[in-house]
């Protein structure tokens, strides 16, 4: 592991005191840029316990920062996308892979498969059909 993460953790130790945290704190203290940690806000907003000062800015609790270490380490050390983490936290941490959305073609394909087995089907109720009859002649 590279140095600036041991760095981050000692920046916390120094900081146990402290009730709440601004952007650039937790900027300085996870050693990412202020606008990594908006940008990881922004995108994971309903899980980040967030709140505001009296100046109206956002603060982190430790319970917030906890969670943004959590975000850093699956976003940096494990190389989970932003969505697999909000997909991982939206199940509980149960888990990190969402299902995949189907696009139109493979939407396409899956009908253009009923209908081939439905005709498949007509196919061979009709010659069933058809030696049924010849049977009763």
């Amino acid at each position: 592991m590279d140095k600036s993460i041991y760095q981050g953790d000692k920046n916390l130790d120094n900081n146990q005191g402290k009730t709440e945290f601004t952007v650039k704190e937790v900027a300085t203290l996870l050693n990412e840029s202020p606008n990594v940690i908006r940008n990881w806000m922004k995108e994971l907003r309903e899980h980040i316990p967030l709140t505001k000062n009296e100046s109206g800015y956002n603060v982190f609790s430790h319970e917030a920062l906890e969670k943004m270490k959590s975000i850093k380490q699956m976003h940096r050390q494990q190389n989970y996308s932003i969505k697999q983490i909000n997909h991982y936290f939206a199940t509980g941490g149960e888990s990190f892979q969402p299902l995949p959305e189907k696009g139109p073609d493979e939407m396409l394909a899956e009908e253009l498969q009923k209908m081939r087995e439905a005709i498949q089907f007509l196919r061979e109720d009709a010659k069933k059909q058809q030696e049924f009859n010849q049977a009763l002649v």
